[in-house]
């Protein structure tokens, strides 16, 4: 037994089966005493016509949003301030469409060893400037794809009229089950 960052690891060497620490951001941001939603979304298969379906509903919802390959399929993050109500809404017509156990909670950025190296797209769906946007997240998103000059991206941003504000973003560890190196 290993200990990393306070939660118990195993392992079988053997079997390569065992736990891994994952690393993800929760959907809840702070703005001020304020609380917003992010709408994230996670595609369990690589098929490029249902990923085009889910970054429509994006575009038709006016969301802008990153969407990277994972190990499995696609994951989509809107840096979007919702309220409670525009995202319990949104997250509605989702759930029919990436046919999985998503709840939209959760979305893990932590790298696995089966996640292949992939490109950020970035997809700026808030054209009429409908949301405010988190800068923290976008920042945070950049950086795990190794883009450092967010500032130049914020300059062009407020070019365009959208409000970028600072958040307190919400940060979740959790144990996955590996069985015999697949997660």
């Amino acid at each position: 037994m290993l200990q990393s960052k306070g939660c118990l690891r195993e392992k079988n060497e053997e079997s390569k089966t065992g736990f891994i620490p994952i690393m993800g951001i929760n959907c809840i941001s702070i703005v001020g005493s304020t609380p917003f939603f992010f709408l994230f979304a996670e595609l369990d298969e690589k098929d490029h016509e249902s990923k085009r379906r889910i970054l429509k509903y994006f575009a038709k919802n006016e969301l802008t949003v990153y969407c990277y390959e994972s190990s499995k399929g696609y994951h989509f993050i809107s840096p979007c301030f919702l309220t409670i109500e525009q995202w319990m809404q949104l997250k509605k017509p989702l759930k029919f469409m990436l046919k999985n156990y998503y709840e939209f909670i959760n979305i893990r950025i932590s790298e696995k060893p089966t996640d292949p190296k992939t490109e950020l797209e970035f997809y700026r769906f808030n054209d009429k400037f409908k949301y405010s946007e988190s800068s923290s997240l976008h920042k945070l998103i950049q950086n795990k794809f190794g883009y450092d000059d967010f500032k130049q991206f914020e300059a062009k941003y407020y070019v365009y009229g959208v409000t970028l504000k600072k958040s307190i973003i919400n940060f979740v560890e959790y144990m996955e089950l590996m069985l015999d190196g697949v997660f």
